[in-house]
């Protein structure tokens, strides 16, 4: 299907930097992710930090560099928009299934950018299966957020509202458990 984005898009002259702060990208999306990438492994590695999936070889990547031959800002950056964008424009916005990549965000996600990406997606996968949601759609800064525009951050607006995660803590944590 012709994605939103390139259907709507009128020039292709330099542009201004966007964002898309009210999108979130699904478990299907996660799941899929590394088919979207070049890996030298053929397959994603397990120990892959946020920050080598986003700056990949760069020297901004502070830990090290990343297995990846392409990386999220290397993807975003000839057109100077968010990865979700670059997706959509590419026509990559469901899975083979027909699940959808990408809907309004229905969670926000606070992450590391040190640590294992892997562990992130298996984390929000318990998430879902524990609480039996279906149409999750999880707002990461890293999808949504040009990441070609220093300092790689920004506010979201104040009308955006996001369910908390429930009492029992993040990941499925058992609350009685911490003392």
């Amino acid at each position: 299907p012709t994605s939103p984005r390139a259907a709507s898009s009128g020039s292709s002259a330099a542009r201004e930097p966007t964002s898309r702060l009210e999108t979130g990208v699904t478990l299907a999306f996660l799941r899929d992710l590394p088919d979207l990438f070049e890996v030298r492994s053929g397959a994603m590695p397990g120990s892959l930090t946020t920050e080598q999936l986003v700056f990949g070889k760069s020297r901004r990547n502070a830990t090290r560099p990343s297995p990846l031959k392409r990386c999220l800002s290397q993807a975003t950056k000839k057109r100077n928009w968010c990865f979700v964008e670059e997706c959509e424009h590419q026509g990559f916005t469901h899975s083979r299934h027909g699940d959808p990549y990408f809907l309004p965000a229905t969670h926000y996600v606070v992450h590391s950018w040190h640590r294992n990406w892997g562990q992130l997606v298996e984390a929000l996968e318990r998430y879902c299966e524990r609480r039996r949601l279906t149409g999750a759609s999880f707002f990461i800064d890293v999808f949504s957020v040009n990441q070609n525009v220093p300092p790689h951050r920004e506010l979201l607006p104040d009308a955006l509202a996001f369910p908390s995660i429930a009492e029992e803590g993040p990941a499925g944590a058992d609350p009685s458990s911490s003392s």
